[in-house]
């Protein structure tokens, strides 16, 4: 169908994103409104000899795609995008910790993106730096958010032997003793991570655990989160393999 009339207004819009974008696929999603007879109307893109033109989206209650209505072939929507162009990275240089490096790569700025994830998934832009969770509600329950690290409400005071990872050629038995803080629950749940415990002794009088458990074989170097109860504290195995 063709329409060779010539008192109908066009229209430009024209948005300011002011965002950088990663590599990837994006949908751009606008919405025009007026108050002429018929409404505005968006043109789809002609491509001469095409009958299908892309893969737009329009929305009547639900997204369907924008189809020619005599040929039901999908279409394409017009639109431009426009970037600043750049000589140097520093040009693309937002200022910005949470959106990752940006360089200029042939005159357009690009962006590596978030650069947070694995244990420390979460963006602190305040602070320039990617942080376990940034609220009470990033941890799970009975937890919370301490400088950007989920933690127990108290803390616990281990006291044991060092722990050097190159003696664990076979399963050792290791005795911890345990006090904390001032809602030490001394008879709460006991997890020690990768470490098992075998029997318990408790001192009501002076509010300690005597934990006697066994270290892996094996058990590689590192700091291992403990907890009793809501108390938490951690284990330290030192040395190399």
């Amino acid at each position: 169908m063709q329409y060779s009339g010539t008192n109908r207004y066009i229209f430009a819009n024209t948005a300011l994103v002011n965002q950088y974008f990663g590599p990837g696929t994006y949908w751009i999603d606008w919405m025009t409104d007026g108050s002429l007879t018929s409404s505005p109307w968006a043109p789809p893109v002609t491509i001469l000899g095409q009958t299908t033109t892309g893969n737009a989206l329009h929305y009547t209650g639900s997204w369907a795609p924008a189809n020619d209505t005599d040929l039901l072939t999908q279409q394409d929507m017009p639109f431009i995008i426009m970037g600043p162009r750049c000589e140097t990275d520093e040009d693309c240089d937002d200022e910005l910790f949470c959106t990752g490096i940006e360089n200029c790569d042939n005159g357009t700025c690009i962006a590596t993106g978030d650069p947070c994830g694995n244990g420390t998934p979460l963006c602190d832009e305040d602070n320039d730096v990617c942080v376990e969770c940034l609220n009470d509600d990033n941890c799970t329950e009975s937890q919370f958010c301490d400088e950007g690290i989920c933690g127990f409400p108290c803390e616990l005071f281990i006291k044991y032997k060092e722990i050097r990872a190159e003696k664990l050629t076979r399963d050792r038995t290791w005795v911890f003793t345990v006090t904390g803080e001032e809602d030490f629950d001394l008879f709460g749940l006991i997890d020690l991570g990768p470490i098992t415990w075998r029997t318990v002794k408790f001192n009501a009088r002076k509010d300690r655990l005597k934990i006697i458990a066994t270290v892996p074989a094996g058990l590689a170097p590192g700091v291992y989160p403990v907890s009793v109860g809501e108390c938490s504290g951690e284990i330290v195995v030192t040395g190399t393999f």
